[in-house]
């Protein structure tokens, strides 16, 4: 943990995510437990969440999950990535547990940085996942391989391929994001100030 995490995060909270990583830990099938999100990249608060990354060759049996997390927790969510959320009842800190496959994320940064496969919005955001991540658990050394192999410059070819795939999309077209909200604001619509799109913009800018 970085020593902000450590003036902000209680010592018994430690202790849960300590306890959940070693319960991973002695499955066969987990290659690593990574903590993400604003607890391992020093921009969190108190109120900030726990991201949890369990990397496991096959699926974490559900009656697994739901003995170390209790019945209160969400189990199997599949929303966006398969995971569980959970809230520890002693500490009230609450966290989202996400499985991940590592031969899926090593795709995932093979796509990137060797292919430079560009996205509609989001482009790079497994990558940094991956490079500003914290390994609690990694017997193996596989993490630390897959953070070493992303802790490279941007490739040039990435830049050109986010460029040439999301800037069209931004202003130039009829559909365009640019030409829907101005549209919008002229019949006085209500325009989100969190919308989805706001990915774009950073890919763009990231790559600019």
């Amino acid at each position: 943990m970085t020593d902000m995490n450590q003036n902000i995060q209680p010592m018994d909270t430690r202790d849960v995510i300590q306890h959940l990583t070693q319960a991973f830990g002695k499955l066969p099938q987990v290659l690593a437990v990574v903590l993400g999100g604003s607890r391992a990249s020093a921009t969190s608060d108190v109120a900030s969440d726990y991201d949890l990354y369990v990397y496991t060759v096959r699926e974490v049996p559900v009656d697994f999950r739901r003995t170390l997390l209790g019945e209160s927790a969400e189990i199997d969510n599949r929303f966006w990535e398969p995971g569980d959320e959970w809230s520890d009842p002693s500490t009230g800190t609450h966290i989202d547990i996400m499985y991940r496959s590592p031969e899926w994320i090593e795709g995932q940064i093979e796509r990137i940085l060797s292919r430079h496969e560009a996205s509609l919005g989001y482009t790079t955001c497994f990558w940094y996942n991956v490079v500003h991540s914290e390994a609690l658990l990694d017997p193996r050394g596989w993490y630390q391989g897959l953070q070493n192999r992303g802790r490279v410059a941007y490739p040039e070819g990435l830049r050109r391929a986010v460029l040439m795939k999301n800037w069209p999309v931004l202003r130039r077209k009829h559909s365009s994001y640019r030409h829907q909200i101005e549209v919008a604001l002229n019949r006085g619509d209500i325009v989100t100030r969190t919308s989805p799109h706001r990915g774009l913009s950073r890919d763009a800018a990231e790559a600019h």
